[in-house]
């Protein structure tokens, strides 16, 4: 089976996620084929992988609002037709199974067209838009899944959504969890991060409106209070945090890594001494460092929002509150730092529940959905 995956993110989460995906579907005998940005973050792991047959780098300036006011426009048409035109001789009589695809560009259409596909798949993270998305953002999404001929989602929760808002029917939605996206490979163990507390609480993640830091804020102020030094608080990540400046001014043993995290120090935040990461969210499909929890084996506390309990097995593992409620989120921590036996549980509990995380059979289980469903005529 011929698998294309097309990506036209160059760092964050998604360069990592598709690539892990990419060797899931390696490992399951299918022949894997990628179209991925010029500059991607990851692109050493991309080139060198023996398991894609072929790789294509999309070079500058098919990115940016340079790109998209010349689409606009219209005057795009010679930067689009000498791509299709590489790319189609590139792939030159290969017939595809299946492509994946991640957001909308003006130009995956154009490639799509371009190549011998049986079938497509849009991966969509967020049916529902997280609070203060930007509503162009929002728009395009819609408009690029409307088009889709397969949906894939992170989350069983939202089918329904896509069945009924965008009549799509059941079986052209497939549920495709978020897996284990192996930092450890790629960790510099020369950035260590500084752990050196009883209990040291972790927020990981690109900082947003959504993501509920004041939340954490206010429950990390009331745990401190109460167990002084034998507490910490991480936060890592890039974003405007000038917003929260005032509301962690003041909390003790606090440290904030404000910046983009690439990926060979991302494993170096959860490296080290009773670590527990918090997930205070507001709203949220699934959250991406739930599988790094998981590859380190590392409890979790988060909010009841969205897919985030689906993503812990249903409750099966961590511990959730109510979103919003920051003196629920504050009694949960507590417990968590004066409780070791729950710890110690969690990561027995993580460890035998690791390979519900491993792509390889997440993989497997989205391929047997297929064939069974085109076994059926659908």
């Amino acid at each position: 089976m011929n698998i294309l995956i097309l990506i036209t993110a160059s760092r964050g989460g998604l360069t990592r996620e598709s690539f892990e995906i990419a060797k899931g579907f390696g490992r399951n005998n299918c022949t894997v084929y990628a179209i991925v940005p010029n500059d991607i973050e990851n692109r050493q792991d991309w080139d060198n992988a023996g398991f894609i047959e072929k790789v294509f780098h999309l070079q500058q300036p098919w990115r940016g609002m340079g790109f998209f006011k010349r689409w606009i426009t219209r005057s795009h048409y010679v930067i689009s037709h000498r791509l299709r035109l590489e790319i189609k001789k590139y792939f030159n009589d290969i017939h595809f199974d299946f492509i994946l695809k991640y957001w909308w560009h003006p130009l995956i259409d154009s490639i799509f067209n371009q190549l011998s596909i049986k079938h497509s798949f849009t991966f969509w993270h967020n049916p529902i838009p997280h609070s203060g998305a930007q509503l162009k953002t929002t728009f395009l999404e819609r408009k690029f899944i409307q088009r889709s001929e397969n949906i894939v989602v992170l989350s069983k929760l939202f089918i329904p959504l896509l069945n009924k808002q965008y009549g799509k029917q059941v079986n052209n939605i497939y549920y495709f969890p978020l897996g284990i996206q192996d930092y450890k490979r790629c960790q510099n163990s020369e950035i260590p991060i500084k752990y050196n507390k009883k209990t040291n609480f972790l927020f990981f993640g690109e900082i947003k409106n959504y993501k509920g830091l004041f939340i954490l804020a206010d429950a990390y102020k009331q745990v401190s209070e109460k167990l002084g030094d034998e507490v910490s608080l991480t936060i890592a990540g890039s974003g405007d945090f000038t917003k929260y400046e005032n509301d962690f001014a003041a909390l003790r043993n606090l440290q904030v890594f404000n910046r983009w995290i690439p990926d060979n120090e991302v494993g170096s935040y959860f490296t080290g001494h009773n670590i527990i990461v918090i997930l205070p969210y507001l709203d949220a499909t699934q959250s991406g460092v739930v599988p790094i929890t998981i590859d380190y084996s590392i409890p979790v506390i988060a909010s009841n929002t969205g897919g985030l309990k689906e993503q812990l097995l249903d409750g099966a593992i961590g511990m959730f509150f109510e979103a919003g409620n920051s003196g629920e989120l504050a009694k949960k921590m507590l417990f968590a730092a004066e409780d070791p036996e729950w710890r110690n549980e969690q990561v027995r509990l993580i460890e035998s529940f690791k390979h519900k995380y491993q792509y390889d059979n997440i993989v497997k289980d989205f391929l047997d959905t297929c064939r069974q469903r085109y076994a059926e005529g659908k």
